[in-house]
């Protein structure tokens, strides 16, 4: 049987930011897909995914080379890569321990190499992974090559990034909505022992134009 890869220890924080980005089961996003179809030609490999680990699942954003839309999470090569702070690399997942029993290695659609480096939030919390699929045993990329997969990631994560940012503003008033509040309440319960007293005003948008020609243009 395949090695099922270690929680990361901070687990439930990556997890939430994971949640928070609302990327899971979204639609396909033409940026995505872009970047994992340079990846295919870039490096010569068949196959190229921007993968999300998911508690049970890992679920790709975009998927090049392949027909799947997710795997379970205790066979994924992707819970093993956001283990590590750079880059995973399988040169041979036939004679790697961790992969050798893996169905994804015995049967379709046969991974022999694998290469995976972390999309990491700005707090360091791994959302899933940028990598890179091959029948074949390749050997390792090169420190160049890494570097240029590691460009596509940081794209990967600026466009990541803005998505959540736009998640958290409403599209008329432009205020902070709901969702942003709720992350802030979670990220103040995380991140303090003591108890907070949080206040907030709410009201309806049909007020807002009062509101603010009350307050003037300052506001």
């Amino acid at each position: 049987m395949s090695n099922g890869a270690a929680l990361p220890p901070n687990e439930t924080e990556r997890l939430a930011a994971l949640r928070s980005s609302n990327l899971l089961d979204s639609p396909a996003d033409p940026a995505f897909d872009h970047i994992a179809e340079i990846a295919t030609e870039l490096f010569d490999v068949p196959i190229a995914i921007v993968s999300l680990v998911d508690e049970h699942r890992q679920w790709f954003k975009s998927i090049r080379g392949l027909d799947a839309q997710e795997t379970p999470r205790d066979i994924s090569f992707c819970s093993h890569a956001i283990l590590d702070e750079n880059i995973m690399q399988v040169r041979d997942a036939q004679t790697d321990p961790r992969f050798k029993d893996n169905p994804l290695v015995t049967g379709n659609p046969g991974i022999r190499f694998y290469a995976g480096i972390p999309l990491r939030t700005h707090e360091g919390l791994a959302l899933g992974t940028l990598c890179l699929i091959d029948t074949n045993p390749r050997s390792e990329l090169s420190g160049a090559q890494v570097r240029l997969l590691s460009k596509l990631r940081d794209m990967l994560m600026e466009r990541i990034e803005t998505l959540r940012s736009l998640s958290y503003v409403d599209p008329i008033t432009q205020l902070p909505n709901r969702s942003r509040l709720l992350e802030d309440a979670e990220s103040m319960l995380r991140s303090s022992e003591e108890l907070l007293a949080v206040s907030m005003d709410v009201f309806d948008p049909f007020y807002l134009n009062g509101l603010l020609n009350a307050l003037g243009q300052d506001h």
